[in-house]
């Protein structure tokens, strides 16, 4: 690990473990890091928002560290809960199944399972997309609050393929409409070959958690949609029961 990153997650520790604010000369002698070296290193991180100062020369972690932690948690409790569903789904609906979730502050993670006959046979470590760049990221978008989203749709997208979508008032409208009926479809917009659709998996206030999305070759087909999404819903209710989520699924295919 280089040197610059040691320091900061030395720094950063001592400062989460500490119950009280600190002063250089505290941080200092607590990591055995020059006052010079602390001094910098504080300073760039007030300026990234990764630390406060209380103005009178003390330090102490931000609210973004703890929403950071907050979501690496949250990442781990769906990998362990989703995991044993998504083994038994990939068997049922022919389709590539991905397991996705927010990856802060605009991104999602996504791992992908390979199974044969209900048996584990590969698993890909998670990759990072932009949010709104596929139908899982956009399930997951459509059950945020409404300042998120905005926030989110401010973001700029690429052109990816000649079929991506990147206005933000299109982006808008279909947010509104995945929100409606509780799943999200894309075709081809970030991969000109690769086309399906995700369900959410919904927390305890009703925000997702993550989402799992069912991607596979070609263009999007209505009766693959038709055929696969109740099962898929079917199964991301159960998820989201055990991550807490108690309000009755109401989604249905239209």
């Amino acid at each position: 690990m280089p040197a610059a990153a040691a320091r900061t997650l030395t720094v950063l520790s001592v400062l989460a473990a500490s119950a009280e604010p600190l002063t250089v000369a505290q941080i200092s002698a607590r990591t055995g890091i020059a006052r010079a070296s602390v001094s910098r290193l504080l300073d760039s991180l007030c300026e990234e928002g990764g630390i406060t100062t209380d103005g009178s020369g003390r330090f102490t972690t931000s609210l973004a560290l703890w929403r950071i932690g907050a979501a690496a948690l949250n990442r781990l409790a769906v990998r362990d809960i989703a995991f044993p569903y998504l083994t038994d789904i990939s068997g049922r609906i022919p389709a590539h199944v991905t397991l996705c979730v927010p990856e802060y502050p605009n991104g999602i993670a996504v791992e992908s399972w390979h199974t044969v006959g209900g048996q584990l046979m590969s698993r890909f470590p998670a990759r990072t997309f932009p949010l709104l760049t596929n139908a899982a990221g956009r399930v997951i978008a459509a059950h945020e609050s409404e300042a998120r989203r905005e926030a989110l749709l401010a973001v700029p997208l690429k052109q990816r393929t000649p079929l991506t979508r990147t206005d933000p008032g299109e982006l808008r409208a279909e947010l509104d409409l995945i929100r409606r009926q509780g799943y999200a479809t894309i075709d081809r917009e970030e991969n000109e070959d690769v086309s399906g659709f995700a369900v959410p998996l919904l927390g305890p206030e009703g925000t997702a958690a993550g989402s799992i999305g069912f991607g596979r070759t070609g263009a999007l087909e209505a009766a693959f949609v038709q055929a696969n999404v109740p099962v898929a819903l079917g199964v991301a209710e159960r998820i989201s029961w055990e991550l807490g989520w108690r309000q009755r699924n109401e989604s249905r295919v239209s």
